[in-house]
């Protein structure tokens, strides 16, 4: 139904190119569909390129994190074949310098805020933009080094130890950065 549906009603009524982006694609794995059907359906609208040419203007973006082979359940299906994945990394020290001009309202240094957050964070975007906004959303004033080290710490501990993925799912993943971090006796203690 869906393949009929870009087919019939989508693509004869635009004319431009159309992404379609699905979002948090590793949850499929929880949804009451046939996940294997709904794969080989965008599958077969690839394929169907070389028959009907308006569905070169379709492409699918599938964001989220899971392999292909966590998305299918019968290994001989293949509709992953003709993507590409894309590897994010984690930002370097130098990548969150941009986020500066928001910790400047915090009060103190904010390279010293900004070297605590990398400290909890390892540079994973996710942890380091919610540690960000955690400690934006209290505006805990600070003047010194110390006072910066303390509430960054308390805010990670409160964040990422205490609610942890119970509360965030996004934290389930990352939370296997915890075994990778050079600093896992600290954030475990």
């Amino acid at each position: 139904r869906f393949g009929m549906f870009l087919r019939r009603e989508v693509l004869p009524a635009v004319e431009d190119s159309i992404v379609i982006f699905l979002d948090e694609i590793d949850y499929i794995r929880a949804l009451p569909i046939d996940r294997d059907e709904f794969f080989v359906a965008i599958r077969a609208l690839y394929n169907e390129r070389a028959q009907q040419s308006s569905l070169n203007q379709l492409t699918f973006c599938l964001l989220g994190v899971a392999a292909p082979k966590d998305l299918v359940t019968k290994p001989e299906i293949t509709p992953f074949n003709i993507g590409k994945a894309v590897h994010l990394a984690d930002f370097s020290r130098a990548d969150i310098q941009p986020f500066a001009q928001a910790v400047e309202s915090l009060g103190g240094d904010p390279s010293d805020w900004l070297d605590e957050i990398y400290h909890w964070t390892a540079g994973h975007p996710y942890m380091t933009q919610t540690l960000c906004a955690s400690l934006l959303y209290e505006s805990q004033q600070a003047s010194s080094r110390v006072n910066i080290s303390n509430i960054v710490t308390q805010a990670a501990m409160r964040v990422f130890l205490r609610r942890g993925r119970s509360e965030d799912s996004n934290l389930s993943y990352a939370e296997k950065r915890l075994d990778e971090s050079p600093i896992k006796r600290e954030l475990l203690a």
